[in-house]
């Protein structure tokens, strides 16, 4: 008995010392660690819409010092119950659909993602019945209702993305079609396929772009994806006349178009101003034969190395995955052949080294996506896992790079790549999350990963607090990006602008000139920091200063930029709540969760002794 007694009493002293421990550090969080000033000056691009209030979310950026901005701002709440990130949201790219929320969390959890105030019931209720629910921001100007959702933009502010056109076709769908605005005119981009008669009833085209490059002589290429002329009819009718209950609801049928990556070649000196463009697609997909499938594919981005053009993306493979009629994804590079009369795909499409295919050479992975490439070949992929790990279905960043092999009497260069390498798996705690968004040519990667207080179960519980992150690729430093928006000058420490304070939750793009584009909450002052409250998402430019980086050298005599480590300030506030101007009423842990948990703990030991 006193044996007893002895155990309990120093389990309560190791879990009040725990508990002081954590109530001293969130009542400090103010104290900084080091710099006087801060490792990168904060611009606000804001704009707000009457009817549209879930947002601004950082998109894209342009190059330069002073990148133009591309934000979007949406009606609803989608995000939150696909526990994806909000710029990840495409009702047409539904890879991510795969993992259904009734799956992995707790069923109140869900419930709570569904049911209320423009949440994912209003999302689908307004998908079913049309109801335009996204806008764009270029810069601070919120475009018209009518015009077309960036998803990449240049110098000009001009670029590619999609428009929902009043051409309504069987069940109520909005014909859905890529479009360009490059050199002051205006594209409208579809599928290679007419649309699909049955029965006297037209089914419409499908398309969407994601990204462009310019050629040497004035061509752009666009790439995105399009219907590939396959027709579901019962995917089609589930998602644009199907229900609107959530668990299994018909929302994963969407699109309801089988789609394959897709090129749209632009020539503004001989195409007339509103234009309609076929694309071109790959001949097959890497491996995907089975015709229960939706599959699908995307074509995020392009590079040229040395005048060797390649798109990347993904593309489907010949496993299922999730529900039955989903096809895993394959992070997917297609080496093209561009010529001044011709524009195609060399091959169905190459693989990353040291990357298995879902469902073939791993069983690990449920899906892998290539996301990001730098103008000098690196790149950025994600995984998501399929084996539970510290109850998490985890997703992990990974980086590698394209190599060019030129051998004697070859005039074509042999594309290849880097084994890729993960260095966030498991880090800090087995089953971390982490997914990288963006790499430029210094080797600075950013995205986000699981906050730094995050070590809750995720499977059948609450999804995970994220935090935007910068890594880099050289020597393996990674920082949260709320780290280093903080000055410590004069032993006072200050996060922002005119006596704003700001947490950053996801990091979206960085620039080659180490601008870095992300989406984050500003609070009004310390006190709102500190207790969580009065919060409102904001898109956030992160420009660096002169000191910001420090140069070293490796063992071959070559040098690379770091983030100067003198100047990173702790400044961690766990925030869940995506509502623009509303306290983090929802899903937000806190000293309070703390405090249960750790009681719980006890608790549980106390009964487990007796």
């Amino acid at each position: 008995m006193l044996l007893q007694m002895h155990k309990e009493k120093v389990l309560k002293k190791i879990v009040y010392s725990a508990l002081s421990a954590l109530i001293m550090s969130a009542l400090s969080s103010q104290v900084a660690m080091a710099g006087d000033v801060a490792a990168f000056d904060i611009e606000v691009v804001n704009a707000t819409s009457d009817t549209f209030t879930k947002g601004p979310f950082a998109v894209s950026i342009s190059n330069g010092q002073s990148p133009k901005v591309n934000s979007i701002i949406f009606k609803n709440d989608a995000f939150s119950f696909l526990s994806i990130a909000p710029h990840q949201f495409d009702s047409g790219n539904h890879k991510y659909y795969i993992d259904h929320c009734y799956d992995r969390f707790d069923d109140q959890v869900c419930d709570g993602l569904w049911h209320g105030s423009n949440l994912g019931a209003q999302w689908r209720t307004d998908s079913v019945y049309y109801v335009k629910q996204e806008r764009s921001i270029v810069n601070s100007n919120v475009t018209d209702e009518n015009e077309i959702i960036y998803k990449q933009i240049d110098e000009s502010g001009q670029g590619v993305g999609k428009i929902v056109t009043d051409n309504i076709m069987r069940y109520g769908y909005h014909q859905t079609l890529g479009i360009a605005k490059l050199d002051n005119k205006t594209f409208y981009l579809t599928s290679p396929y007419d649309d699909v008669v049955e029965n006297e009833q037209k089914y419409g085209n499908f398309a969407e772009a994601y990204s462009f490059i310019k050629l040497e002589d004035g061509r752009y290429l666009v790439g995105g994806y399009s219907y590939n002329g396959k027709f579901d009819y019962n995917a089609y009718a589930n998602c644009y006349g199907g229900d609107l209950n959530p668990d299994y609801g018909d929302y994963l049928n969407c699109p309801g178009f089988r789609t394959q990556a897709t090129i749209w070649v632009i020539d503004p000196n001989t195409q007339n101003d509103g234009d309609t463009i076929k694309g071109i697609q790959p001949n097959e997909y890497i491996d995907a034969d089975n015709d229960e499938h939706l599959v699908f594919g995307n074509i995020r981005g392009f590079i040229n190395l040395n005048n060797n053009i390649i798109a990347y993306g993904y593309s489907s493979s010949d496993k299922r995955g999730g529900a039955f009629y989903q096809a895993w994804s394959v992070a997917t590079y297609w080496p093209l052949n561009v010529t001044k009369t011709e524009v195609s795909f060399k091959n169905k499409g190459d693989t990353i080294a040291g990357m298995d295919m879902p469902g073939h050479g791993s069983e690990d992975y449920a899906y892998t996506d290539l996301v990001s490439v730098s103008s000098n070949g690196y790149i950025v992929t994600n995984v998501k896992l399929t084996s539970s790990e510290n109850s998490n279905y985890a997703k992990n960043y990974g980086y590698s790079k394209f190599k060019l092999t030129t051998k004697e009497g070859e005039e074509t260069a042999t594309i290849s790549t880097d084994n890729v390498r993960y260095p966030l798996h498991n880090n800090p705690i087995k089953g971390a999350n982490s997914e990288g968004w963006s790499v430029n040519a210094q080797g600075f990667v950013v995205g986000w990963r699981d906050n730094r207080t995050e070590k809750t179960p995720v499977n059948y519980a609450i999804s995970r607090v994220q935090e935007g992150f910068i890594h880099n690729i050289n020597d393996n430093t990674t920082y949260y990006l709320s780290d280093l928006i903080c000055s410590n000058a004069n032993n006072e420490k200050k996060c922002g602008s005119e006596g704003k304070y700001y947490n950053i939750r996801w990091g979206v793009q960085i620039n080659d000139d180490n601008v870095i584009l992300a989406s984050g909450f500003e609070y009004p002052d310390l006190d709102s920091f500190n207790n969580q409250k009065n919060s409102k998402i904001v898109t956030l430019l992160l420009k660096p200063n002169e000191s910001t980086f420090i140069t070293k050298t490796n063992e071959d005599g070559s040098s690379y930029k770091t983030i100067n480590s003198d100047l990173v300030v702790e400044n961690n506030n766990v925030q869940q709540n995506t509502d623009s101007n509303e306290n983090n009423s929802r899903g937000s842990f806190g000293i309070f969760g703390l405090m249960v948990t750790l009681f719980s703990v006890f608790i549980f030991r106390r009964k487990e002794n007796c």
